[in-house]
């Protein structure tokens, strides 16, 4: 999908807001997710978690965390943590708009923040957060036929899951719904 028209496309839809929602019993989160133009095709930027981390170890995802009390916004909290794993400071992030938070199995509320990033861009990993980062383009994310069903372990059992093999291992989880969610919005 050329890059502009995915701009447009997400422009045009109806956007959420960045105030957090409080509720007691969940962990607040936010996520960048970056959009990115390479050669006038959009891209999504993820990375992989280190192996070793307790939480999601190995797992693809985007930059992000938890909510800090010094956070005023899941905005502040998706920019704090992009900067933190990946030394991107916020003002070169161009903030597209926000998808409405979501609740996960695992107990957390994710609200995913858009934003374009300039392309080429140098930025340095934080190797305690990131093992590494890599791009899909849109067009094979929206392409169905990438996606499969599959049975994943987790801790408590074996679950099924809508997933893509990429370079890195499997897409899967809250990063491969927060995908096929800002998709959706764009179709």
């Amino acid at each position: 999908m050329r890059f502009d028209d995915f701009i447009a496309r997400f422009l045009l839809t109806k956007q959420s807001n960045s105030k957090r929602i409080f509720a007691n019993h969940l962990k607040h989160s936010a996520v960048l997710v970056p959009i990115i133009n390479v050669g006038g095709e959009a891209h999504i930027l993820l990375c992989k978690r280190p192996t070793y981390l307790k939480h999601h170890p190995g797992q693809i995802c985007f930059p992000g965390g938890k909510v800090e009390p010094e956070d005023d916004s899941y905005l502040a909290t998706a920019l704090r943590e992009c900067e933190e794993e990946l030394a991107i400071p916020a003002q070169s992030v161009t903030i597209l708009g926000q998808l409405s938070p979501r609740s996960t199995p695992t107990g957390f509320v994710i609200a995913p923040i858009i934003a374009t990033l300039p392309w080429p861009l140098e930025f340095t990993p934080n190797s305690n957060e990131v093992a590494a980062t890599f791009t899909l383009p849109v067009a094979t994310l929206r392409d169905a036929s990438q996606w499969q069903s599959m049975h994943v372990p987790t801790r408590q059992r074996l679950i099924e899951v809508n997933g893509m093999m990429t370079e890195q291992g499997l897409l899967w989880g809250a990063t491969a719904r927060i995908i096929h969610r800002l998709l959706k919005s764009i179709a």
